[in-house]
């Protein structure tokens, strides 16, 4: 599914509930600053969730929650400054994956 240069600005716990068939969601090209904790919690079937290209300052430990069998994650060309320790625990597929940070200014982990 693909919500490209949507303008999109936050993703809500709520927003993708139901939708756990998706094997590939984009949210590429909008103006994601925020997303809730869990808001992924239903794509149990994800295998690539692409991100590049939004306003991402902050990855916490619980937004990655519920992606199960993610191998491909896009976060590059964002704004990261902080990413939680834990924040890719929850994505035990993805180890030895594709993890895309390219172009991303992260100053602290922790």
């Amino acid at each position: 599914m693909t919500f490209e240069e949507n303008y999109l600005r936050k993703i809500r716990q709520k927003t993708l509930t139901g939708l756990s068939s998706l094997y590939e969601l984009v949210l590429s090209s909008n103006q994601i600053e925020t997303i809730e904790n869990e808001s992924f919690a239903d794509l149990g079937n994800e295998k690539t969730l692409d991100l590049k290209r939004n306003k991402l300052k902050n990855i916490t430990g619980n937004v990655f929650i519920g992606l199960k069998k993610l191998n491909v994650l896009f976060l590059s060309t964002n704004e990261i400054e902080h990413i939680d320790k834990n924040a890719f625990v929850p994505l035990v597929k993805l180890y030895g994956s594709l993890v895309d940070i390219f172009k991303c200014i992260i100053k602290k982990n922790n």
